[in-house]
């Protein structure tokens, strides 16, 4: 019958959609083994012909990884807009790692703060961390946003609730100076602390000085 005919036709399309998901994913296991030196010799050019194999099928993983080889040049020639082309692709795709490293790049690299505001919120969406920091120093100096403090601390307890030493600093910059929540050393301490257990080198000075004010 015509209808069994096309949930076969269905049915072989998911089998072939299931298949090339998995092989993408093998791809990019072998990627991160021939990067890291994992059962391998390490061998960045190895790496990244895997992660381009995974990449082209579709796998945002891989995207963002091989975009991080153009980035660095590891294993390929150091090319900044294959970079940005490979992070964006998964950017789209929904990966928030790349979502943030757009926004660091376009924040600190290109000065565009409106485009690094949008790629921040999308991944704020999905709860990173990091993100979470950087969108909360946009509210604070009202770049790319109308500045707001409220936003600023809100998104800094966010991030530094995940343990991101980031927004660990950050919000105990706020109860140190007093910024968008009441001056309060105790609290200043603590998230500075936190920072240091993490080994945030700027949070070692700062730690010493309210620890002095105290």
């Amino acid at each position: 019958m015509e209808a069994d005919k096309v949930i076969s036709q269905q049915e072989e399309r998911q089998q072939m959609r299931i298949t090339k998901q998995e092989d993408a994913l093998a791809m990019l296991e072998l990627g991160h083994c021939y990067f890291v030196g994992l059962g391998v010799e390490q061998d960045y050019a190895m790496a990244a012909m895997y992660y381009r194999k995974a990449a082209n099928q579709g796998n945002m993983q891989a995207q963002y990884s091989l975009g991080c080889c153009y980035w660095h040049g590891q294993g390929v020639v150091k090319d900044e807009r294959w970079a940005l082309s490979w992070w964006t692709q998964a950017a789209e795709a929904g990966l928030a790692e790349a979502q943030t490293n757009l926004g660091i790049y376009y924040a600190e690299k290109a000065g565009d703060y409106s485009t690094a505001v949008h790629w921040y919120a999308k991944a704020v969406e999905q709860g990173d961390a990091v993100a979470q920091n950087n969108l909360g120093d946009c509210y604070e100096k009202g770049r790319g946003v109308e500045p707001d403090m409220g936003k600023a601390v809100r998104l800094y307890r966010f991030s530094a609730a995940q343990n991101c030493y980031f927004g660990q600093y950050s919000l105990a910059e706020c109860y140190e100076q007093g910024k968008g929540v009441e001056e309060d050393l105790t609290q200043a301490i603590h998230w500075y602390s936190l920072a240091v257990e993490l080994g945030f080198e700027p949070a070692v000075a700062a730690l010493e000085r309210v620890v002095a004010l105290g």
